[in-house]
């Protein structure tokens, strides 16, 4: 695996996380700004828990980012199912998945696709700010980490407020 080296304050950011998932927060919120690495962030926190053999997903809501988590995963060498929309087989046990939110939610009266969801102990939500994650959430194990990133963690209008899914 390629090393991840971290600034301090890239550090500065996971190790505030672990103080949180310590505390018995499952929940969590990324916020830093644009160009702070928060792909490089989470993907540090992936690979610690791959290393632990814990099972992960990359959510997105974009082909590009789907791309960019790809990429880096592939840099760290660590294996991972697509769950695109030419996947036929679905390997349920695999320990790195990524997909796009819209795809997987189409997906999810498929069995394979909730037993993936509720076998997961980590899900990285990348844009989590962003409304469509949502009717993930009920899918979800009670006991998997969620960490949501994002640069920009306000909703407003009618949209349903962040805390209404995370606890930090």
């Amino acid at each position: 695996m390629t090393e991840i080296i971290l600034f301090f304050y890239q550090n500065k950011y996971i190790n505030k996380l672990r103080e949180k998932l310590k505390l018995g927060l499952l929940r969590l919120i990324l916020c830093a700004p644009t160009g702070a690495g928060k792909t490089v962030m989470f993907s540090f926190m992936l690979k610690s828990a791959l290393s632990k053999n814990k099972r992960c997903m990359v959510l997105t809501h974009r082909t590009e980012l789907l791309t960019q988590s790809g990429g880096v995963l592939s840099r760290l060498n660590s294996d991972y199912v697509n769950l695109d929309a030419k996947l036929k087989k679905v390997p349920t046990d695999a320990f790195m998945y990524i997909a796009m939110t819209q795809t997987l939610i189409r997906r999810l009266k498929k069995f394979e696709y909730l037993e993936i969801l509720q076998n997961l102990d980590l899900l990285i939500i990348d844009e989590s700010h962003l409304q469509n994650f949502n009717s993930i959430f009920p899918f979800l194990n009670p006991a998997t980490i969620v960490i949501g990133a994002t640069a920009t963690p306000l909703r407003t209008g009618n949209q349903k407020s962040l805390d209404e899914f995370y606890q930090d």
